[in-house]
């Protein structure tokens, strides 16, 4: 049977279930102080599936203080994607200068024309 999840119906529901059990522990006003850890632990739901459920939007950070993880590259604790404020900084800084690099090449390159048959080469 064709569905438009990545998950067979049984999958599905067993996902469902382990989101609610999370989203049912988060709405308490006394666990919304959590951390993923505890979270997961109250839950038995792992914590890289709640980290699944916040980077799919499925899950807000906004009252949920205590829900950090660790940057890709630095490891430092963040709350707002896969890397910390400094290494998005750096990565941004490291992207425009290869950018930089490949239009100054880009500049320094010139055609010839194929006088045979009228294409560049």
């Amino acid at each position: 049977m064709k569905t438009i999840r990545d998950l067979c119906p049984r999958c599905y529901q067993q996902e469902e279930a382990y989101f609610r059990r999370v989203s049912t522990f988060l709405r308490r006003r006394e666990n919304r102080q959590s951390t993923i850890a505890e979270t997961s632990s109250a839950t038995g739901v792992s914590e890289q599936r709640i980290l699944d459920y916040i980077s799919q939007g499925r899950l807000q950070l906004i009252d949920l203080p205590n829900f950090e993880w660790s940057c890709y590259f630095c490891k430092v604790k963040t709350r707002y994607g896969k890397l910390c404020k400094s290494c998005e900084k750096q990565m941004s800084k490291d992207l425009a200068e290869h950018m930089e690099e490949s239009d100054n090449k880009r500049k320094q390159t010139y055609y010839v024309r194929n006088d045979h048959d009228g294409r560049r080469s």
